[in-house]
């Protein structure tokens, strides 16, 4: 939370929620609101930290890992947030190259990265709830199940919003929810599943 109030009063960071909550016909050229690698970098970290801190406290405080290292644990979560991540992030490249022009498929990428950190700095208040009250396991992975899903449809407004094409076919619609939706997080809990 801390990095997001530090980054409030910056250019970049205004033009960063810009480009999240402005309609694409407001953005004049994407090179105005180009955000610096590096801020990109730092958010990804600290969400990617979040996500698997998040996910650590759930396992934690459930009764699983029976045992493991903490850090190890937690080294583990974070590899798979960051592969599961890259793997999002890589389908989500081939759908605005796919559905969109150039600038149009630079400005999802963007909202891409942007929406993973801002979902990452908001669970924030489920982490501090596993952390300081001990029962709070449900509520906690209630909280951070709603947020995802408020992310998740923010995302697909978004999506929508950027690219002309998607919206106009329902069948690419279909096929963008089943493929870039659907099947990863089928994916992920059959592997949580057989674990």
């Amino acid at each position: 939370m801390g990095y997001l109030v530090t980054r409030l009063g910056q250019k970049g960071t205004a033009h960063t929620v810009g480009l999240v909550m402005l309609r694409p016909r407001n953005i004049v050229t994407l090179r105005e609101y180009r955000v610096p690698f590096g801020q990109y970098l730092l958010g990804g970290i600290f969400a990617v930290i979040q996500i698997a801190l998040f996910l650590l406290l759930l396992i934690l405080k459930s009764g699983g890992a029976g045992g493991e290292d903490f850090w190890i644990l937690f080294g583990e979560i974070a590899l798979a947030v960051v592969a599961f991540a890259l793997v999002r992030y890589l389908l989500m490249a081939w759908t605005g190259f796919t559905f969109a022009e150039k600038d149009e498929a630079d400005l999802w990428l963007a909202n891409v990265v942007i929406l993973f950190i801002f979902y990452g700095l908001s669970l924030t208040v489920p982490i501090a709830l596993l952390v300081f009250v001990p029962s709070s396991v449900p509520v906690a992975f209630w909280v951070g199940a709603c947020l995802y899903l408020v992310y998740r449809i923010w995302f697909v407004g978004r999506g929508l919003a950027v690219m002309p094409k998607l919206r106009r076919s329902p069948l690419l619609i279909i096929l963008y929810l089943c493929s870039c939706e659907i099947a990863p997080l089928y994916i992920a809990f059959s592997v949580i599943r057989s674990l």
